[in-house]
């Protein structure tokens, strides 16, 4: 197992260089300093991206800024990270052309995807992290979101000011939200089911505070808590929780 320390000195691109490098049981951390870009930093299988104390990614693309697609045993902690995205268009994956005409058949879908994305991944921790969005009027950009994924574990996570869901759940199975707080979002936490993989959520739901969201703090749209206590939900536009 290797520990490797970015600094602030090389930017993105030292980041990137090593997440490709790394190997299972590496851990990529990222040093104190603001490290600014416009790419995805891909986590690989069994591989930890983790901040040191003072590690800012300031993010400026229309895609996710961290992002864990089909790989397993994967981990990211301890980080702050802020989109300054302007103008993102309404993509329900980061790599679909943009929908150019809000009112088709298919308006209501969401985007399946955020600035922290899990996709088709197993065993996943999230953990620690700060996440700060680009406003409500970025309406297709969310904070943290995982689809079509199983066991990913958020614990101890801060998400706001964004203009979709801070976190949601996409056809999930055995995963768990702990001790979150969703705020100054459209919604607080969100389980949905995708139209490309119909099977519900399956999603712990504990000990959590959505507040003052522009909707419902809790939504779970044909899915299924396999708990759902504990959780705080004040100031919302909306409901405290939705069914």
């Amino acid at each position: 197992m290797t520990t490797v320390t970015c600094k602030e000195a090389g930017g993105w691109a030292v980041l990137d260089q090593a997440l490709q490098a790394a190997r299972p049981g590496d851990v990529v951390r990222v040093g104190a300093g603001v490290f600014t870009g416009d790419t995805a930093l891909r986590v690989p299988d069994g591989v930890r991206l983790e901040g040191a104390a003072g590690a800012v990614l300031i993010h400026h693309g229309h895609g996710p800024a961290v992002e864990l697609r089909g790989v397993t045993g994967a981990s990211v902690a301890d980080l702050r990270i802020e989109s300054r995205a302007t103008g993102v268009p309404w993509r329900v994956l980061p790599e679909d052309p943009p929908i150019l005409e809000r009112w088709t058949d298919d308006y209501r879908r969401p985007s399946e995807w955020g600035l922290v994305w899990v996709d088709g991944a197993e065993d996943i921790a999230i953990e620690r992290l700060v996440l700060a969005g680009p406003g409500a009027a970025e309406t297709w950009l969310g904070g943290i979101t995982a689809r079509n994924a199983r066991k990913v574990m958020l614990r101890s996570c801060e998400v706001a000011g964004f203009g979709g869901s801070a976190i949601s759940f996409v056809s999930c199975t055995e995963s768990a939200v702990h001790d979150c707080d969703a705020s100054r979002a459209a919604y607080g936490i969100v389980l949905f089911r995708s139209a490309a993989a119909p099977g519900p959520c399956e999603v712990a739901i504990e000990g959590n505070r959505c507040h003052d969201n522009a909707h419902s703090g809790i939504v779970l749209l044909s899915s299924e808590a396999e708990a759902l206590a504990g959780n705080e939900c004040w100031g919302n536009g909306g409901n405290g929780i939705a069914l």
